[in-house]
């Protein structure tokens, strides 16, 4: 699924750079996480589709149609900067060609990449350690069909703690500021673990930084990078373990109510299609029995 979709967009990606889309960065000053969020003003208190959540996997449907196809550059300059309530990558890491919970499918090229930690996200009650969350802007061919009034795509990455440091938080360094921008391979320190078909649950809400809009697909991915306790410990050190980063939480918003919303889990197989096979087989194996008998 992953190349066949690349392969067939693959020609946008020559236009995917809008002269517009740095307007649509992001600004994370003028707030704090002394309250996860809870005293945020505007679409942050009053939206319907608020993010982050906890994803309660018996709540969500399967959907075998639905396509997630990320590519991760060989080749990209980035660099590291320290927003106050987060460190922020800057640099074209991925493009995505996926569709939404609705079907529709939508192209996007990465902007910049930020750490949240804990994770911001859960899955079933249970929250990571550390968060990574890849913002991607509407490719301009995509975005002049105005299908789509959601016109952010995030790919949520979840850490776990390991007894192998994380190749890539090695190479980024990314508690650290840049001074020169680095060159970094990010297909090698990612693609191959996600370039690949992952299960990952979608669905749709907001930034979760003022002024939370909510014009973002997510797409959280449900199997974690590892990541070694020293260098977890560098996050920690700037966020949750330190008392003077709004009083000793970490930079993660609350979670929001899911409000009726869909989610839905892809690159899987699904299991009630294999539960609809084997009933319809039982059901033809007695109505030819029950043929045979009648013969």
């Amino acid at each position: 699924m992953r190349k066949s979709i690349f392969i067939l967009f693959a020609i946008f990606s020559i236009i995917s750079c809008d002269p517009e889309s740095g307007r649509h960065l992001q600004t994370f000053t003028g707030f704090g996480y002394g309250l996860q969020g809870a005293d945020w003003t505007g679409t942050c208190a009053t939206g319907g589709l608020q993010s982050p959540i906890n994803i309660d996997t018996n709540s969500g449907s399967c959907d075998n149609s639905l396509a997630f196809d990320i590519s991760f550059s060989s080749a990209v300059n980035i660099t590291m900067s320290d927003e106050g309530t987060m460190m922020k990558g800057t640099g074209e890491i991925s493009q995505i060609y996926a569709t939404d919970i609705n079907g529709l499918l939508t192209g996007y090229t990465a902007q910049y990449f930020v750490f949240h930690a804990p994770s911001e996200h859960q899955i079933e009650g249970n929250s990571y350690p550390l968060e990574m969350q890849i913002v991607h802007y509407i490719n301009p061919l995509f975005a002049q069909k105005a299908q789509t009034t959601f016109t952010y795509a995030i790919v949520s990455i979840l850490f776990e703690l390991s007894d192998t440091p994380n190749a890539m938080i090695t190479t980024i360094n990314p508690t650290t500021v840049s001074v020169d921008p680095l060159l970094v391979d990010f297909n090698t320190l990612l693609g191959a673990t996600y370039s690949q078909t992952v299960p990952y649950y979608a669905y749709q809400g907001s930034f979760t930084t003022p002024t939370c809009d909510e014009n973002v697909n997510y797409y959280v991915i449900s199997t974690p990078m590892g990541i070694s306790s020293t260098q977890l410990a560098l996050f920690t050190a700037k966020y949750a373990g330190n008392s003077n980063f709004a009083s000793g939480n970490g930079n993660n918003r609350g979670l929001k109510d899911v409000n009726d919303r869909t989610i839905k889990k892809g690159g899987v197989e699904c299991e009630e299609q294999f539960v609809y096979f084997f009933s319809f087989l039982i059901l033809y194996i007695f109505i030819n029995y029950f043929i045979f008998k009648l013969l």
